[in-house]
């Protein structure tokens, strides 16, 4: 899978958990779109399933900080 490709699915993904659509560079825990810590719930379990990763302890906030920064870590977590 190409990162471009990896982009437009977890953008994708972003928008089907918050119902928003949303770009790489839009901030999700600074911006009330993830006002709860159930949809930060929802969404790493959605992106852990859809891309077969795992984040056990190793999932920072700074990964959530912005749609760009979790194409990073999940981009990061297929190449390992």
């Amino acid at each position: 899978m190409e990162r471009r490709e990896l982009e437009q699915q977890i953008l994708h993904v972003v928008h089907q958990v918050l119902h928003r659509e949303v770009e790489p560079q839009t901030r999700l825990l600074d911006s009330g779109q993830l006002v709860d810590s159930l949809n930060i719930v929802k969404l790493v379990c959605e992106i852990e399933e859809r891309f077969c990763v795992s984040f056990d302890d190793d999932l920072e906030l700074d990964y959530l900080d912005d749609v760009k920064s979790l194409v990073e870590a999940v981009w990061s977590k297929l190449n390992e």
